[in-house]
């Protein structure tokens, strides 16, 4: 899964208005009805198209805040980050609940950019890090705590990935991001059974995770260290249903490996 994809889960996110703005609560209404009609099925959207259509209101919403905002989350998405992170630099008379959305929206966008880069610019991604620790303190929310343990997650600091996908899921509990989060840091951390439960509940809330190879090669391997190998197996070949370009692939050989060294190793449960 790109890292645009990756990081998509602050578009989704429902923003209380004052009804007494009837232009901003009217174009977040509007927001959201775009936003639930591109659905796919399974939590999966076009970006492209839910772009093009989110442009169309701009006579209407330029200026709310709600709309330069829902605007440069879909840049990022869409793999225009740079587009995303002008339109971010001057949040001057937005809400005060769109411009601490914003700060988290620049540093997706600035992240998504700096991997995009050949070879991904990891010095870069790395300096973000204090930014991140800031804008969990400054909005100890439930997604702050899911962006930064996200971006955790990307720089391989799986412990504190781990630790702020838990506070954002004690605050809000049906998030299927950081459960995803959840999984791939505990399987990284050889904590297998607390993988496969968050594994679990994130393809619970959100079907199409059935299509990401990572997320996917995590849980096969987690019911594989667990000694659950019939469902490690049927983890794989559901991948490869899914996308059938992942067999061969490095990550595809990589779980088949792993799942039979548990086998050799007698980790057989079923």
């Amino acid at each position: 899964m790109k890292l645009s994809q990756l990081l998509v889960a602050l578009i989704a996110i429902p923003v209380a208005v004052h009804a007494a703005d009837a232009r901003l609560a009217g174009c977040e209404a509007s927001w959201r009805q775009l936003y639930i009609a591109n659905d796919s099925g399974g939590g999966a959207h076009d970006y492209g198209a839910l772009l093009h259509e989110w442009s169309a209101f701009e006579p209407k919403c330029k200026g709310t805040g709600a709309y330069e905002f829902r605007l440069a989350s879909l840049y990022t998405a869409a793999g225009q980050p740079r587009l995303a992170i002008d339109l971010l630099s001057n949040t001057e008379g937005w809400p005060p609940a769109y411009v601490r959305l914003a700060t988290l929206a620049r540093l997706r966008a600035e992240l998504v950019l700096y991997s995009s880069e050949k070879p991904p610019a990891m010095d870069k991604m790395l300096k973000l890090r204090p930014q991140y620790v800031e804008a969990v303190a400054d909005y100890p929310d439930a997604v702050a705590y899911d962006q930064a343990s996200n971006y955790m997650l990307m720089i391989d600091d799986n412990r504190t990935a781990i630790s702020y996908a838990e506070k954002s899921l004690q605050i809000l509990s049906d998030q299927w991001d950081p459960n995803r989060t959840l999984t791939i840091a505990h399987f990284r951390q050889g904590e297998y059974g607390e993988a496969v439960f968050a594994g679990r509940r994130a393809q619970e809330l959100k079907n199409s995770l059935v299509k990401e190879p990572e997320f996917m090669y995590s849980v096969a391997k987690s019911f594989a260290g667990v000694g659950n190998i019939a469902v490690a197996q049927k983890t794989l070949a559901i991948l490869l249903q899914e996308v059938p370009n992942e067999h061969g692939s490095k990550g595809w050989q990589d779980a088949v490996e792993f799942i039979k060294a548990q086998i050799r190793a007698g980790n057989n449960k079923n």
